[in-house]
């Protein structure tokens, strides 16, 4: 009985000790890899230069959003927080089209600038460069080709009191002071399978 007990403690032992190694080298696969990473940055990465698309993006970071949304299943919904000038957008964008996906971006422009102001976490400048939506969108649809977009104008939180249907793939790139609000507002949305990004938090 003491013998039985003890061999299953033992590969019980074992098997998470199993798990937690493929665990590890599953992720070292998908997101440590510097190999990879370089070769996403040379291959994709430069797609869109920030400076066409002004932009607080490396492009190892687009790359990467570029892979993530690629690796998505056909017709995904893939939503992000901040558009600022749709640099990151274009990255997504570019994955979303190999999977015929839709990107929704969400951002309050030039819109509410006093509300903006009021809630701005410390970058308030790019209140000043007059972010119109307009603009923004015409500038996407010419860099990617690609019209399976939507800019939501709005505020994250409360675009989310209204928001209908799953997501696969969020990227938060909002209000820095605002993350984890972004995530709770949007968690109830994720699919069971979906991934998550943030930057700059």
């Amino acid at each position: 009985m003491g013998c039985s007990l003890e061999n299953t403690i033992v590969l019980r032992k074992i098997n998470m000790l199993k798990d937690k190694l493929e665990f590890e080298n599953n992720l070292h696969k998908r997101f440590t890899n510097p190999i990879r990473h370089v070769g996403e940055q040379v291959l994709h990465g430069y797609k869109y230069p920030s400076k066409k698309i002004h932009g607080y993006l490396r492009p190892s970071e687009g790359a990467m959003l570029r892979r993530w949304t690629s690796q998505l299943m056909d017709g995904s919904r893939v939503v992000e927080i901040g558009t600022f000038n749709g640099l990151s957008t274009c990255f997504l964008i570019d994955g979303a089209r190999e999977t015929n996906s839709w990107v929704y971006s969400i951002d309050p422009f030039d819109k509410d600038n006093e509300r903006q102001l009021k809630e701005a976490d410390g970058t308030a400048d790019y209140i000043k460069e007059q972010l119109e939506k307009s603009r923004i969108q015409r500038a996407i649809l010419s860099h990617t080709g690609y019209d399976k977009f939507s800019l939501i104008e709005g505020f994250s939180q409360d675009i989310a009191k209204t928001w209908k249907g799953t997501i696969d793939f969020i990227f938060i790139d909002g209000n820095h002071d605002q993350v984890k609000q972004d995530y709770v507002a949007w968690r109830p949305f994720l699919a069971e399978e979906s991934r998550v990004a943030f930057h700059d938090a």
